[in-house]
């Protein structure tokens, strides 16, 4: 392409690029100003709409009806009606939005109540006066919003962008017309300039071209003494020069060709793309080939397949800048069809203009690569007699290593497994122990109780001993929990399961230990729809006592407990990592932000008697018990934590298939009544407290101190016992077994099976076999009343 062409394809656009421009320029100015201009006018008409919503508001608080939800409304409806009376331009209006995204006032009936609160535009409004645009079915909107605090109203502004800009947009064809005349115009005068100026650059055009062509006597004639004039000047001095050097040239390459073309090497080159550029005269003596036969062919066409890549890996890193010159081998086919083995080196000469390309220098030595094979052949032989005789020695050490290692193996699987057993063992003994001692406990409880119950109902509630009576009892309850805490250690059951309300039961240990820990901050997190669990309220009760005071005891300088609840389902592979069940579970989860611990630690965390607490601090029960209360229950205990990052305590409990409504409240008054009951109890402190509540209640009360003697008493009475209540074990004759000969004398017989330990293990299959009812030791004179009412009012037999 031509100068003159290219002037004006360069200027052209410049030209056309100012004009629009300035086009542009006045038209963004007059949409500006169109723009201060309309926001000015709908800030009149929102300021009108904010004072119609104020005078609204200030007319309530005047006459004292802002409480009023009636008087709101109708405030409300009137300060609507006015705020759409309100003229925004042809076809701008006044609306309101409430803090939820409802339209509450707009022109357009359909549109109040409606929901806006998921449009982009509404996220990002803020209480105060502010622009923004929207979208609406009639196109883009401009409006400026502000916030009515009082009602809680975003109230907006709002006219088309079609009016605002209307005269904007009216003036869009004018100036484009005016735009297109100044062009042409332009565009006119450039060309006659242009065309005036390249008329010299056209005489060395022509000029050049010639001397290209190789005729380099050619000369430019230009008669002007401008630049023009001075550069046909140069032209013409740079022509005879390059001339000269043309023909020195000439001479000192028949001088370097006759060099090379007389070496004992083959010398190459080769172009970017692989191929022979040129060849060396040598390469006939050396490899048998005309020089003609190789020329533009592929050097890669003459290389051994398995040296192909690496030596071409090698010529590309030469291309790229390698500078590493070091020789490599290869091996290069013969005329003849044999392979020759070539150490070539090669240099980059791509940038030079006289080669543009690979020179490579290859020398044949196949001879001397042959004697060097056979030298190493002689030395592989007398290495490989050598490793004949020891080959056997080493192959004797590594079955010897392998034996050891296997014994080694063994016995540490074997001293595992030991500690295991050990382990199981210890923990079997230590939980036997501690439900013999919490039954006999729970049996004094049980004798304590029942004398205060009797002592409460002689003395009356004016008695100046009542409070020491009602300290008593707070001490009794105490000390069930003891007993509650060594039994959920012992892993020997649940006391008395019922349909529990998760959240409820979470939140109420949460505020009491809360109140009592003033230096920590407890955080719920708790779902609203999670599942209800069937458990013993009181001993998760004890459970999650014992994880908050594990907590704050992690956090001596005082932090924040986080409380979550979910549903979680188990599929089969998970349930048998934990060992339960799968199915439905309400996963509660307890964070501290305490001090953490180690992973030594957490393998011990729910040992017996293990606690990283100074003397005093702590018995090393706590977590123990959690940890078999929990599993008595079904579910399982989870632990992780970091040193420094506190630590997470994450409890599974088995799930009901639905939520439960919450409980009635329990008559507070003790039930009497007039029946005859059988008392069967081996311990005389149980006979005589039991003995004594029941006659206090108005039943007549007879006493067998042991399973044999209950059965006597039963053959003797049968027909005037209504009720039996057996205690579950005895030295000389079981619950068990007192119940199944008592039922073989009496099949109606109804029975309220009382003991120490909980209702699960073998209490629970007395009850499968049809026993009426269950009741924990120690039970209160209230507890006792309702049980034994409950049993002897039903219509028919069933369990309590």
């Amino acid at each position: 392409m031509s100068t003159y062409p290219k002037v004006l394809i360069t200027t052209l656009p410049l030209v056309f690029l100012l004009l629009l421009s300035t086009v542009g320029i006045a038209y963004h100015f007059s949409r500006t100003a169109l723009t201060e201009l309309a926001e000015t006018w709908l800030d009149t008409r929102l300021s009108e709409a904010i004072q119609v919503a104020a005078g609204q508001d200030d007319m309530l608080r005047r006459y004292g009806l802002e409480d009023i939800p009636a008087s709101i409304t109708k405030a409300k409806l009137d300060a609507g009606a006015a705020m759409s009376a309100i003229e925004v331009g042809e076809l701008g209006f006044i609306f309101a939005i409430d803090r939820q995204g409802l339209v509450a006032v707009h022109p357009d009936p359909a549109m109040v109540g409606r929901d806006v609160g998921q449009e982009a535009w509404f996220r990002n409004l803020k209480p105060e006066r502010s622009r923004l645009r929207h979208l609406t079915p009639a196109g883009k909107h401009l409006a400026l919003v502000d916030y009515f605090a009082p009602w809680e109203w975003y109230i907006l502004a709002s006219d088309p962008e079609q009016e605002v800009y209307g005269v904007a947009n009216r003036m869009k064809p004018y100036l484009t017309g005016l735009g297109i005349i100044g062009f042409a115009v332009m565009a006119g005068v450039l060309m006659l300039l242009t065309r005036r100026l390249t008329h010299p650059l056209r005489l060395l055009t022509a000029g050049a071209e010639q001397i290209g062509r190789g005729d380099l006597d050619t000369r430019i004639l230009i008669d002007a003494q401008d630049e023009f004039g001075r550069l046909a000047v140069v032209f013409n001095q740079m022509s005879r020069q390059l001339q000269e050097s043309l023909t020195a040239l000439q001479h000192r390459e028949a001088h370097f060709r006759s060099l090379i073309e007389h070496t004992s090497d083959i010398i190459a080159i080769l172009d970017s793309d692989g191929c022979i550029s040129y060849l060396s005269p040598s390469v006939e003596r050396i490899l048998g080939y005309f020089r003609d036969s190789v020329m533009g062919r592929r050097v890669s066409d003459f290389i051994h397949p398995d040296d192909r890549d690496r030596t071409l890996a090698i010529f590309k890193r030469r291309m790229e800048g390698d500078t590493d010159n070091s020789p490599s081998e290869l091996r290069f086919r013969h005329h003849d069809g044999s392979w020759r083995i070539i150490e070539a080196t090669s240099n980059n000469m791509l940038g030079h203009p006289a080669v543009e390309g690979l020179v490579v220098n290859a020398r044949d030595i196949t001879k001397r690569k042959k004697a060097e094979a056979d030298l190493q052949r002689s030395h592989q032989q007398l290495e490989d007699r050598v490793a004949e005789r020891t080959a056997e020695l080493f192959r004797s050490n590594a079955m010897l290593r392998q034996e050891i290692e296997d014994r080694k193996q063994t016995i540490k699987e074997k001293e595992q497994l030991q500690d295991q057993l050990l382990q199981a063992q210890k923990l079997k003994a230590i939980g036997t122990l501690a439900g013999g001692i919490a039954h006999d406990f729970n049996n004094l409880l049980m004798g304590i109780q029942g004398n205060v119950d009797i002592m409460a109902l002689d003395m009356g509630g004016g008695h100046a001993h009542r409070g020491r009576l009602d300290t008593i009892r707070d001490c009794v309850r105490s000390g069930t929990g003891l007993t509650r805490q060594l039994l959920g250690f012992a892993r020997l059951g649940k006391y008395e399961v019922k349909a529990t309300d998760t959240n409820a039961l979470i939140q109420k240990s949460a505020d009491m230990f809360g109140r009592t820990r003033q230096e920590l901050r407890i955080i719920s997190n708790c779902r609203p729809d999670v599942w209800s669990v069937n458990v013993d309220r009181g001993q998760i009760e004890q459970v999650l006592l014992n994880l908050f005071i594990n907590a704050w005891q992690a956090m001596p300088q005082g932090g924040t407990i986080y409380l979550e609840t979910a549903n979680e389902t188990l599929d089969d592979r998970q349930a048998a990592v934990h060992r339960v069940s799968s199915g439905k579970y309400v996963r509660i989860s307890i964070r501290d932000t305490g001090i953490g611990m180690d992973r030594a630690t957490m393998a011990r965390i729910f040992d017996p008697f293990f606690t990283t607490k100074t003397m005093k601090r702590g018995t090393g029960l706590g977590l123990a018990s959690a940890y078999g209360i929990v599993r008595n229950h079904g579910g399982y205990i989870d632990v992780s934590s970091e040193i420094g990052h506190g630590a997470t305590f994450t409890v599974y409990l088995k799930a009901l298939p639905e939520t439960i409504a919450g409980a009635a409240p329990a008559d507070e008054k003790p039930r009497s009544g007039n029946e005859t009951i059988l008392l069967v109890d081996d311990d005389p402190l149980i006979l005589d407290v039991g003995r004594a509540m029941l006659s206090a209640l108005g039943y007549e009360v007879l006493t067998a101190g042991g399973g044999k003697k209950a059965l006597a008493a039963f053959r003797d009475h049968h027909d005037r016992i209504s009720l039996i209540i057996l205690d579950m074990i005895m030295p000389d004759m079981g619950g068990g077994r007192v119940y199944d000969q008592l039922k073989a004398i009496e099949p109606g017989v109804q029975v309220l099976l009382a003991s120490g330990y909980s209702i699960d293990g073998q209490a629970s299959e007395i009850l499968q076999r049809g026993c009426n009812g269950f009741i924990q030791k120690p039970f209160d004179l209230q507890s006792l009343s309702e049980k034994v009412r409950t049993i002897l009012d039903a219509p028919t037999t069933g369990q309590v």
